[in-house]
């Protein structure tokens, strides 16, 4: 995801804070390797994009 430019960065933020929902999943194209896996929306998140900030803040 750091690889991201920070508007794109910016703007998955956005949505997430807008929908109240972490983001876990990101394509960026139609084949699998184009595809960015946030958290795993099935086994529990590796991290969330919505609470990125927070994490941020607290050192982790």
């Amino acid at each position: 995801m750091e690889d991201l430019p920070k508007q794109a960065l910016d703007y998955l933020k956005f949505l997430a804070e807008l929908m109240e929902v972490p983001i876990a999943i990101v394509s960026l194209g139609a084949s699998r390797d184009q595809t960015i896996i946030v958290e795993d929306p099935i086994h529990g998140p590796k991290r969330a994009l919505l609470h990125a900030t927070e994490t941020a803040t607290l050192g982790a």
